[in-house]
């Protein structure tokens, strides 16, 4: 399920099915070009894909409002990506800062303050859930 897992790349970045999956086929197009002006195929694919899906998001990223109610989706598009990268599908942070072109400073920032939005609405979730039983 190769393709599955880049879906869901980009659906986390831009959570519409439509949008998702222009990102892919955009994506493909655009590693296409790369492949075959990268004479001596020395880049990873599976890397070359992501930062593709990545870079158009930024891009379009304006056009689309999110309209998910959950919490992961009120995270920035580039804290979206380093937390699923991190710790859904478990890259190192080499990985993730030579693929989305991120200093480690700045991806530390992305990780860390994403991941505390994600515990603070978490437990103010929980804590509107208990003020209700009382």
């Amino acid at each position: 399920m190769m393709g599955q897992k880049y879906y869901s790349f980009a659906y986390i970045l831009l959570p519409d099915e439509l949008m998702a999956t222009q990102l892919i086929i955009d994506s493909a197009t655009k590693l296409c070009l790369e492949i075959e002006a990268d004479k001596e195929g020395s880049a990873d694919l599976e890397s070359l894909y992501i930062k593709a899906i990545f870079d158009l998001a930024l891009l379009r990223q304006e056009h689309f409002v999110v309209t998910e109610s959950a919490s992961f989706y009120r995270l920035s598009l580039e804290q979206r990506a380093v937390v699923y990268l991190r710790d859904q599908r478990e890259w190192s942070i080499e990985e993730i800062a030579s693929t989305l072109g991120l200093e480690w400073d700045r991806l530390y920032c992305s990780l860390n303050l994403g991941r505390s939005k994600l515990m603070d609405m978490s437990i103010g979730s929980d804590l509107k859930a208990s003020s209700k039983l009382w």
